[in-house]
């Protein structure tokens, strides 16, 4: 009878190891966003208003472009509220 090796040690903890790396390289990420943030809307000429906005709208447009494989993509509140389902 064919003896089963346990599986080895890399194999095993490659998964947690490489997610605990992406959460850091996440977490650098987003800091060094916060910190560049108020010189890039000084270089660009953005009010407070116009920054929330701008990652208001790569953010909704980097998840509708995750989401473009799919086909149910959602639609806003306004969107489906305007169309008529009679």
């Amino acid at each position: 009878m064919p003896t089963v090796a346990a599986p080895a040690w890399g194999v095993r903890w490659r998964i947690p190891i490489v997610l605990g790396v992406t959460v850091f390289v996440n977490f650098l990420d987003r800091n060094n966003l916060s910190l560049a943030l108020p010189r890039i809307a000084q270089d660009f000429g953005w009010s407070d208003r116009q920054v929330g906005s701008n990652i208001d709208n790569s953010v909704i447009k980097t998840y509708l472009r995750s989401r473009s494989h799919t086909r149910t993509v959602p639609r806003s509140p306004r969107v489906m509220r305007n169309s008529s389902s009679r």
